[in-house]
């Protein structure tokens, strides 16, 4: 499939202001604690709604999007297949939300591995909580705990633009992984 096809095959209206990954950098981000240094790091960036806020929260300089297509030619997004993503970086923040986890958990488990080598302590990754360790055919939040990192669910932070759309918003189903 070219990209031309896959950014017609997706329903665009599905990433919009209401999706998960914009809610939590609208109104979560600015909440942690997340490291003065190192890289703002978005893998899956839809229409870079979410990757433009980072951008206005923590400055265009330190945030960088990865994503197999780049529909509106965000400036930090880098376009390439995230199976091959393999450079190396201090990251202090990283939301893994390329593709889905029913479909292509091998990719998300990739992604996770390779930011969680890059990762500053303290730093943070936004990632599946079990609601999907079916997908990955273990415990997520375990993995997360016996590699060094602590657990918190995204309902945490739960707030009314969260709630307006749960499935949207995938509150229920997001963990926050905190590097000891």
């Amino acid at each position: 499939m070219s990209n031309n096809e896959l950014n017609d095959s997706i329903e665009w209206k599905n990433y919009g202001y209401d999706y998960c990954s914009y809610l939590v950098a609208k109104h979560v981000l600015p909440k942690l604690n997340i490291p003065n240094k190192g890289s703002i790091v978005q893998i899956g960036c839809a229409l870079g709604l979410a990757l433009e806020k980072m951008c206005d929260t923590f400055g265009p300089d330190r945030v960088v999007g990865y994503d197999i297509i780049n529909p509106l030619n965000h400036p930090n997004i880098k376009v390439m297949n995230c199976e091959n993503l393999s450079e190396e970086m201090e990251i202090a923040f990283c939301e893994i939300d390329v593709a889905a986890a029913a479909t292509h958990p091998e990719l998300r488990l990739h992604c996770l591995n390779w930011s969680m080598k890059n990762m500053l302590p303290g730093g943070k990754i936004l990632f599946n909580n079990n609601f999907s360790s079916k997908h990955y055919k273990m415990n997520i939040e375990e993995y997360m705990l016996k590699n060094g990192y602590e657990v918190e669910q995204l309902k945490k932070y739960e707030s009314v633009e969260f709630t307006r759309n749960i499935m949207k918003s995938r509150i229920n189903t997001k963990m926050i992984c905190t590097k000891l």
